[in-house]
């Protein structure tokens, strides 16, 4: 007979930790135009000196920021990465302890990840990324004795942290957990046969609608969404920023639109609507109740500046998704 000694965590999540530089200045916006559309580009004058308006410090990555939406959503809760020996490594592990979260990683030798977000005048973002010991996470460092969990979410892993999912997948779905992956576009840009053997194990896959045309190529919604589920995950999500969510779980496509409110700063919202979803989805299993739970919680988010600051409460996330945010559900007649 197997016993548990340690109870079992709700959620564990898988990814990156960061410190982030959130940089205001008197940037400019111009316009590009080529044959493929136009693009808004950051200007700044070059050899010049510019002064800083405001800078912000704060924590972040995918592992941490989920790791704190599912903990302030109630579930015992554990963050699987690692940080550097230093002094924002310090930081990102007081802030989880915060927030609750069990580290379950490790503290490497050399620099804690680090992003410096640089505003624009429509407070958009450009991002500079430096990862740091992100990078050096590899499946050495992973107990597979701690990872037994509920459900599992896995944001991107780049580098040698790619052979992560090989360990890690397997053990999960032999342990009967809901495994989420929330991709970013360098994975998705393998290319779905790629990925097919970490797609296969995933349950509910969530990406925007660029990482969606990468992974399975450019279509309509509807197609990109089954294209998706034919490799494996059972629920298909894409974000579509501004405008909303669109779902599919084989049965109904959903189509969820986002409210016009104050954006402060847009990052961190991928990672608070995935997680928020999926923290709802595994206390109720309803899909439209968690779709409103996401979005609320993302646009809560976005309010703030740090991708941990507006992070609801479940609570608070469950009143506003009743308040709000009408889904448009349509049948799937034809697969």
């Amino acid at each position: 007979m197997r016993l548990f000694l340690v109870m079992m965590h709700d959620t564990i999540t898988i990814g990156s930790s960061t410190i982030d530089y959130f940089i205001y200045t008197d940037s400019s916006l111009i316009k590009i135009k080529s044959p493929k559309g136009e693009k808004d580009l950051i200007a700044y004058p070059s050899g010049s000196k510019l002064l800083v308006k405001k800078l912000i410090v704060e924590t972040g990555g995918g592992g941490t920021n989920t790791a704190a939406t599912f903990s302030r959503f109630g579930l015992k809760t554990g963050w699987l990465g690692v940080a550097g020996n230093d002094e924002a490594g310090k930081k990102v592990i007081a802030e989880m302890k915060k927030f609750r979260v069990d580290f379950l990683g490790k503290i490497k030798n050399g620099m804690t990840g680090t992003s410096f977000i640089l505003d624009s005048i429509e407070h958009d973002r450009t991002v500079l990324t430096y990862k740091g010991v992100n990078d050096e996470f590899n499946d050495k460092d992973i107990d597979l004795k701690k990872i037994e969990c509920k459900l599992l979410y896995l944001t991107s892993l780049t580098g040698k942290s790619f052979s992560i999912y090989n360990k890690i997948l397997p053990y999960a779905k032999k342990h009967n957990a809901i495994v989420v992956l929330n991709p970013s576009a360098y994975l998705a840009g393998m290319g779905a046969k790629k990925l097919s053997g970490v797609l296969k194990d995933t349950d509910i896959l969530i990406c925007n609608d660029e990482e969606a045309a990468l992974l399975v190529g450019k279509s309509s919604l509807e197609k990109m969404s089954m294209a998706i589920t034919w490799y494996g995950p059972k629920i298909s999500i894409i974000t579509l920023g501004k405008k909303g969510v669109f779902c599919y779980d084989k049965k109904y496509f959903y189509n969820i639109k986002a409210h016009h409110v104050r954006v402060a700063e847009s990052l961190g919202a991928g990672d608070a609507f995935g997680s928020a979803f999926s923290a709802a989805y595994l206390k109720t299993k309803d899909i439209e109740l968690s779709l409103r739970i996401g979005l609320a919680n993302a646009e809560s988010v976005i309010q703030k500046i740090g991708a941990k600051k507006g992070i609801l409460s479940w609570d608070n996330a469950v009143k506003m998704a009743n308040k709000q945010h009408e889904i448009k559900k349509v049948m799937v007649k034809n697969k």
